[in-house]
């Protein structure tokens, strides 16, 4: 819980350091000089986060059941498990802060869509750098690590592009997603620690 309370202070802090005014400055420099030939790519890569960020965990746990592989299977428990924390902050946050989206607030910012939810933090960058967290976590190996956190990256750009959301709601979607990966993980190796412990009593 500790680790927690740190991830939203920093979350919190981060945002207050960078302040609205600046916010809204980057996110135009980045929304105006965009290449709007990549809108309709952007768009894409947007709509694939939440089929990859299931898609991910479900492989794991069919995979570990059909092969009979503890691991595998238990990655795919954690991987749901670090998914599933990462969402329920980003959405606590949303809902407690209530921020305005930045096309509701400045007519000049025009988005591919409109979204129900307040805009921080995105639950799209989230729910990428969690899933990219956990396959580097599961296979540290730069093969792995490259494309997952390129995709994430991408998927963070992506929407800020489309004029969704502010540098800040970004940094942390971020930093939950990849914060709540962590620490699943870490809790998880604890707790088979702690059974092992017992076990050789």
């Amino acid at each position: 819980m500790k680790q927690l309370a740190l991830l939203i202070i920093t979350v919190q802090i981060s945002i207050a350091a960078i302040g609205q005014t600046n916010d809204i400055t980057l996110l135009r420099h980045i929304y105006s000089g965009r290449d709007q030939g990549l809108d309709n790519s952007m768009k894409f890569i947007s709509q694939t986060v939440t089929p990859v960020s299931v898609a991910v965990p479900l492989c794991f746990i069919v995979t570990g059941l059909v092969e009979k592989d503890n691991m595998t299977l238990n990655n795919g428990y954690r991987s749901t498990l670090a998914l599933a924390g990462a969402m329920t902050i980003s959405y606590t946050l949303k809902l407690s802060i209530d921020r305005t989206r930045p096309y509701d607030k400045y007519p000049d910012i025009i988005p591919y869509m409109d979204d129900f939810t307040s805009s921080l933090p995105s639950g799209h960058t989230t729910a990428a750098f969690a899933t990219a967290t956990t396959l580097t976590m599961i296979k540290p190996e730069w093969y792995v690590i490259i494309p997952s956190y390129a995709y994430a990256v991408t998927v963070a750009y992506s929407r800020m592009h489309l004029g969704m959301h502010y540098p800040t709601d970004i940094l942390a979607g971020a930093l939950i997603g990849s914060g709540c990966s962590f620490l699943s993980f870490k809790l998880n190796r604890l707790l088979q620690n702690n059974a092992l412990y017992r076990r050789s009593k």
